[in-house]
């Protein structure tokens, strides 16, 4: 994932960068739709257009599509999947009014969204992507307003990504979009519904303005998840792949408009559960927009319980990934037995047996250079996300990993680098901003973990060739400490993803790397000292 190279990408470095994810071995994009950067008007309060007019993609300017459209068609032609993330923020027409004076600047776009309205949205993307809707005809347009690769971010903590003002005009009688005798649009399968709505950054209130013993933000997106859903279903999306809640991994003990919620406190209100797993009862349950005792609640809400997957960004920053955090209802990497194990009583409470796949959809780590202030060195990047790749393969219910993201982000200008505000974005890129390789961009494609285990200290190898589309032989390689020669101590194969795991019997400290076989010589990992 990595909005701004590909959202916010020119359509000739488009091309580029979705080829260069692609030789990485990547085989899925995770792109934000925001919503604010393609409805009309997204800073005025009144609505721009008549009753369901927000269901049509025609009533959106077709120079708005034009970066989803080309990163579809891009996508299509190099063999690239897609998951559309559905987010805000929302255009203030969409929004209620929040608390004067707003407790944080950017609060409007993200306060109470409407339901209503967002399930038009989905619709009007659903439809404009749905493998048989026809672009506009190809007309001379400057486009250069559009795509804003200069652009310049907001801070990414708490904050979201930038969503630079597009230019172009909404339609209208005075300024119709051209026909639709374009090539048709390639289809999207594969979604989510908001991001990390437990932060205020992206959805607010998280309490409830006048009550802030009430909670709000997992109601609220219960609302706007129902809407998604049913937006797909009656789009002909119905059988596609869909996920849940794209959850941030940390919260806070404040309850206020902007105090972020723990996210297996989320997950528990979200289905309508008190701290014990409960039913809400009584002035409770209705106070939450929660049936009686649980009646009726999975029939109700049958996104909550049909999604593909439950999305989640389990990041650690400061510390290892297999490190778990003291408080018990955040959920970092190392935590993920936590989710799941919530996940499945919840469901459990509803009368279901169904364990749902934890997909993760935001991953990575800081590093120094270029953030003095909370990276890591860029070996040790490279060995944290390895061994993050191991501890999420060793998890069956974890079915993605996604990089974030491939390039740094911009640091925000307006601060001296000697202020840590210099350094508010995200630094979690596989390349510098300035585009050179860290010693990550390698180890992505050809990652190694080591570890010892065991009373006896045997050697567990871990490897990944992210090209493999089917099994590849390897080989483990092993130099003894104060030793010039590489030994090859196990032959493996890849299962077809490209994964491969062998455990070796316990020998002297020294290096270990793997050496895959591909269609086109041998390729070696970096080495690891054990």
């Amino acid at each position: 994932m990595d909005d701004p190279k590909i959202v916010y990408s020119a359509p000739d470095r488009l091309e580029g960068t979705l080829a260069e994810i692609q030789s990485l071995g990547a085989d899925r994009i995770r792109v934000s739709v925001f919503w604010s950067l393609v409805a009309p008007a997204p800073r005025e309060t009144e609505r721009p257009f008549g009753e369901g007019g927000g269901a049509d993609p025609r009533n959106y300017s077709a120079e708005k599509w034009d970066r989803y459209d080309a990163i579809v068609t891009t996508a299509q032609r190099l063999g690239l999947k897609l998951l559309f993330n559905l987010t805000g923020p929302a255009p203030y027409w969409a929004t209620g009014t929040p608390p004067d004076p707003p407790p944080r600047r950017d609060i409007k776009g993200t306060f109470r969204p409407s339901a209503e309205e967002f399930k038009d949205f989905v619709t009007a993307v659903a439809t404009r992507y749905s493998g048989s809707f026809a672009d506009e005809a190809a007309q001379q347009r400057s486009g250069a307003s559009l795509f804003q690769d200069d652009c310049l971010p907001t801070p990414n903590i708490p904050l979201p990504p930038a969503v630079c003002p597009p230019e172009g005009e909404d339609p209208g009688p005075t300024n119709p979009n051209p026909p639709n005798t374009g090539p048709v649009l390639p289809r999207v399968d594969s979604w989510s519904f908001w991001n990390e709505p437990n932060i205020p950054g992206w959805l607010t209130p998280q309490w409830h303005e006048n009550d802030s013993a009430l909670p709000a933000a997992p109601h609220i997106y219960r609302a706007l998840a129902d809407a998604g859903y049913s937006a797909l279903q009656e789009t002909g999306h119905g059988s596609d792949m869909m996920l849940i809640a794209e959850t941030a991994p940390r919260g806070t003990r404040g309850r206020s408009v902007t105090s972020g919620f723990t996210p297996l406190r989320f997950v528990r209100e979200l289905y309508c559960l008190d701290k014990n797993f409960r039913h809400y009862t009584g002035t409770a349950a209705s106070r939450r927009d929660c049936p009686e005792g649980g009646g009726g609640f999975a029939a109700a809400h049958p996104v909550l319980f049909n999604a593909r997957g439950f999305a989640h960004h389990p990041y650690s920053f400061l510390t290892a990934p297999g490190v778990s955090d003291r408080a018990r209802d955040h959920a970092v990497l190392a935590d993920l037995d936590r989710l799941t194990q919530t996940l499945d009583t919840v469901f459990k409470r509803h009368g279901s047996t169904r364990r749902i796949p934890i997909w993760i959809t935001e991953y990575g780590y800081q590093t120094d250079p270029p953030d003095p202030y909370t990276g890591w060195s860029w070996k040790r990047h490279a060995s944290y996300l390895a061994h993050a790749e191991w501890l999420g393969y060793r998890r069956h219910r974890v079915k993605s990993s996604a990089q974030f993201l491939l390039y740094d982000d911009r640091p925000i200008v307006e601060f001296p680098p000697s202020d840590p505000r210099h350094w508010g974005t995200f630094q979690t890129g596989l390349r510098t901003y300035e585009g050179k390789r860290k010693k990550a961009y390698r180890g992505y494609q050809r990652t190694i973990h080591v570890q010892r285990y065991g009373r006896r200290r045997k050697t567990m190898v871990f490897g990944l060739y992210r090209p493999a589309t089917s099994r590849r032989p390897a080989r483990v390689r092993y130099k003894r400490k104060g030793s010039k020669r590489w030994l090859t101590v196990r032959k493996a194969r890849t299962n077809r993803a490209g994964f491969m795991r062998v455990r070796l019997k316990r020998r002297p400290p020294g290096a270990y790397r793997i050496v895959f076989r591909t269609g086109n010589g041998r390729v070696q990992t970096r080495k690891v000292i054990r």
